[in-house]
């Protein structure tokens, strides 16, 4: 059974090596001592700290810092008032576990990310990439750990968390406010406050601020990037795996064995297949117009043309649906007249918080008209563009939002449009699907087995609970009630609702008492506010039988397969130059060798079948007299790399093997362990990877993955969508979860990510702002 690793550290309390632990010093610093709110503590200790290399962790009133030696000199910290705390030596006991943990953690995140300081009560900040140009930033992100232990007691689980941060560089005239940071000469960065004084010899720091909001970010660093060593380096996933081996070690020299979670996956078969020339496939699409409304600043390109250039997206991706112009165009989006069971797609060239946001009028208008969906595209092809560049057109204020948009923003032709045709057809099917489901919810006549007839009968079994609502299915129509425990008729209403699944609100939650997944259970937070709590919950019911929480856990988990450091050198290693001679296969490699021998020397060759090593095995001598023939071609050069070689040997060798890309990559494979350089294509790693496409579930940690549909490309943007479920009551398995994930309509090309019905719901809570 495959195993794939996450960045979920584990450990077991029984052994721990306490007279290690011991040798971490911490101090205890009594925050309480001292009349100062706990807001005033925030720049207070980053201020005093950041000049140190000492980790240190606030819990409630009391500052915990970390040395790195007996040795070092305990740090003088001082209240706003002047006042000087006093420290104490804090011994290790059990009961501290949590407290080391996060202390080392810092430590390790403040070693490794070329950035001297710390920002939020201690949270260390690494640095992920930087660029210059009009509107020069840092992407960065800060890295925590959450320390839970689980239902038996005895094993405790470590959550890497961490969040994205953007640093851009102030200009002269900026106010120096806000988290600041001051970029050396080194590249490195350090934590700059305004109490620091600036030499007269010195040079002014070049100083950058801290953005208030993480959606403005440049650009989202993907989570695997295979197509050069620095963007490897730089990908969520490697950086990960790297700062967690770090940390484990770090932690095992002081007593604590962490070990990475490793889930044991089996590839479900699924029916739905990526087919761009068909999407939306299990829509019953019949007779489905859409009025178009115009609601653009651009002036340049009449309304019929933009009706002719998007009719015919739609006919590329197999959506029958008919784009209508308004029989009479409005002169402003106040005068805009909606009508019941319609449905209307507003064209936009701008986004949210933009100013003249129209999205608040044309949703209040679609309110007042029952059955009516109204759904919105933006079409202005600056905001398809790589977000860097979106930046030279908006004016900010100091807490980072757009007050001001030039005027050439909106200035653009057809021809600028068409160039994004592919990103327009995506967004255009998306906002097929979203009338399509927006109708469903607001048309009463509207029914679940005429509208999703594929899904019709397993979603009539099912109940979910999420984001504080339940969702259901009654009468053949998809059911939204707000979960609102703390009002009787609500209670009651739900309690209704339930009644199918046997079970109440009350039972529900001592369910949930009852199987918490961790140790400290959830009594008290129903108790302080039982709504709150249940927002918080994700609970699907199935039948009479079934009730699966999904893990309350906060943080994702990121996924860090093996080998994925390996990659490192083979990406140094096919840009790099070697003498031509090298490249040459001895002569007696020509003749056919064993099966046997093939297995040894493939890198992979666990996980190639019988099948593909026979073939390979039958074209071997060919393949090779080709790489000969290759080397011959380019006698007059002395050095040579990779690349050039791979292109001419892929041309002189497809009338052989047919373009099997299978043969190839063996063929790669075969090549590398050959000479004992790394030159085979990344792309054969990928494929040994589990879980990086499909479906896949561990039936017995109740973790399911959906990965890719297409192709695996180099650059995987995002890692696939894992989630862990605990059974409060009957028994996981793939035919209770799949079927909720295995439709094409949630995610364009992909399959659901979360379980679908959760679709209901955020459409309800659209619909109901």
């Amino acid at each position: 059974m495959p195993e794939l690793k996450t960045s979920l550290l584990t450990y077991r309390d029984d052994l721990i090596d306490a007279d290690r632990a011991r040798l971490l010093p911490v101090y205890l610093y009594p925050l309480h001592m001292v009349n100062v709110k706990f807001w005033q503590w925030r720049e207070c200790l980053d201020s005093q700290l950041s000049s140190h290399s000492y980790p240190y962790y606030v819990q409630g009133t009391r500052l915990y810092v970390a040395l790195n030696n007996e040795s070092d000199r305990l740090p003088i910290i001082k209240a706003t008032d002047g006042t000087e705390l006093g420290p104490e030596r804090l011994e290790y006991a059990p009961v501290h576990n949590p407290i080391w943990l996060k202390l080392l953690l810092r430590r390790v995140g403040h070693q490794a990310g070329r950035m001297r300081g710390y920002r939020a009560l201690g949270k260390p900040l690494l640095k992920l990439d930087e660029w210059a140009g009009a509107n020069p930033g840092v992407e960065a992100i800060d890295i925590d750990g959450n320390v839970r232990q689980r239902r038996d007691r005895c094993t405790t689980e470590v959550q890497i968390s961490f969040s994205s941060v953007t640093l851009r560089k102030l200009k002269e005239a900026d106010k120096r406010s806000g988290k600041l940071w001051s970029r050396g000469q080194d590249g490195w960065f350090s934590r700059w406050f305004a109490d620091q004084r600036e030499e007269q010899h010195q040079e002014k720091p070049v100083l950058y601020r801290e953005a208030k909001k993480a959606k403005n970010t440049r650009k989202q660093r993907p989570f695997l990037d295979l197509t050069a060593p620095q963007k490897l380096s730089a990908s969520r996933s490697y950086f990960i795996q790297q700062f967690v081996e770090a940390y484990m070690e770090s932690a095992q020299a002081y007593g604590f064995p962490l070990q990475a979670e490793v889930l044991n996956i089996t590839k479900y078969a699924h029916r739905h297949r990526a087919n761009n020339k068909k999407r939306l496939a299990s829509l019953p699409l019949v007779n489905f117009a859409v009025t178009l409304i115009d609601a653009r600043e651009n002036i340049d390109i009449p309304f019929r043309d933009i009706h002719a250039f998007l009719q015919p997206l739609l006919a590329q991706q197999g959506i029958d649906v008919t784009l209508l112009l308004p029989t009479k165009a409005a002169n402003n989006l106040q005068d805009i007249c909606f009508l019941p069971q319609q449905r209307y797609l507003v064209v936009l060239d701008q986004g949210k918080g933009l100013p003249h946001d129209p999205y608040q009028i044309t949703q209040q208008k679609m309110y007042a008209v029952p059955s009516c969906a109204v759904q919105h595209l933006i079409i202005n092809p600056h905001e398809m563009n790589d977000n860097s560049q979106t930046e030279q057109w908006f004016t900010r204020d100091a807490q980072d939002d757009i007050i001001e948009v030039q005027d050439d923003y909106y200035d653009y032709q057809l021809d600028d449009l068409k160039q994004h045709a592919g990103s327009l057809a995506i967004k255009l099917a998306v906002c097929i699907k979203e009338l399509h489901f927006k109708q469903l919810m607001r048309d009463t006549r509207a029914r679940i087995s005429d509208y999703l007839p594929q899904h019709a009968a397993h979603l009539s079994e099912i109940s979910l609970i999420a984001e504080g609502c339940l969702f259901t299915v009654q009468d053949d129509r998809p059911l939204v009630v707000p979960l609102t425990l703390s009002d009787p008729t609500q209670l009651a209403r739900c309690n209704a609702i339930l009644a199918r699944h046997h079970i109440d609100c009350e039972q529900l939650l001592q369910q949930l008492i009852m199987h918490w997944p961790y140790g400290f259970g959830p009594q008290t937070d129903i108790t302080n506010d039982v709504d709150k709590f249940i927002k918080r919950q994700v609970i699907l019911l199935q039948g009479e039988q079934d009730i699966f929480l999904q893990s309350p856990q906060q943080h994702t988990p990121i996924l860090t397969p093996e080998g994925l450091t390996n990659l490192m050198p083979l990406l140094n290693g096919r840009k790099q130059s070697y003498p031509l001679s090298s490249w040459r296969l001895p002569s007696e490699l020509q003749d056919r060798p064993s099966l046997i021998v093939l297995r040894e020397l493939l890198v992979a060759g666990d996980t190639a079948t019988d099948n593909a090593l026979h073939k390979l095995l039958l074209h071997l001598p060919q393949l090779c007299r080709d790489w000969q023939y290759v080397i011959a071609q380019h006698n007059g050069q002395s050095m040579i790399g990779f690349d050039p070689l791979r292109k001419a040997f892929n041309d002189q060798a497809t009338h052989c093997v047919g373009g099997d890309k299978q043969i190839f990559g063996l063929w790669w494979q075969w090549l590398s362990a050959t000479l004992d350089r790394p030159v085979y294509e990344p792309r054969v790693w990928l494929r040994t990877v589990p879980g990086l496409s499909g479906l896949w579930l561990d039936e017995k940690q109740g973790v399911y993955l959906v990965g890719e549909l297409s192709g695996l490309k180099l650059t995987l943007t995002r890692q696939p969508s894992i989630y862990r479920w605990h059974t409060l009551r009957g028994q996981l398995n793939a035919d209770t979860l799949m079927p909720l994930l295995d439709v094409d309509f949630v995610r364009m090309g992909s399959l659901a990510g979360r379980v679908y019905p959760h679709l209901f719901i955020r459409l309800f809570n659209e619909l109901n702002k």
